[in-house]
């Protein structure tokens, strides 16, 4: 039986999140986005994603403090961060708190789906 990759997208840049979003359904993923952490936060629990792609810096909510928070709704789940700047502390941080991958922007799409259907096949095999 073949899993359908769920990824939720989380990022305010709205042109970042239509653009990973379309290149992940076009990938066979089931997709839902948000805008923001706390958006985030309510839809994972009906939506129980496998992937969560997680940009580092978004007003209201930090990225790390929303992978805190998901970390307290799903231990499983596998984190990625985005961010458009690279700072060593914040990586550091993310590992930690359990992130499974940081990217920087701009990223290669097609390492992005290789991540997206090595860790399912990890999950699911």
């Amino acid at each position: 039986m073949t899993v359908t990759p769920r990824v939720l997208v989380v990022d305010d840049d709205e042109g970042f999140r239509d653009l990973i979003s379309s290149v992940l359904i076009s990938d066979g993923c089931d997709v839902q986005a948000a805008e923001s952490g706390p958006v985030a936060l309510g839809v994972m629990p009906l939506f129980q994603p496998h992937i969560v792609l997680l940009d580092v810096i978004m007003p209201e909510m930090s990225g790390l403090e929303t992978l805190r928070q998901i970390r307290k709704l799903d231990s499983s789940v596998k984190v990625v961060m985005v961010s458009g700047w690279h700072d060593l502390g914040v990586v550091k941080e993310a590992v930690e708190l359990g992130a499974a991958e940081f990217l920087n922007k701009p990223f290669d799409a097609g390492q992005l789906k290789s991540f997206v259907r090595r860790e399912v096949a990890e999950m699911t095999g």
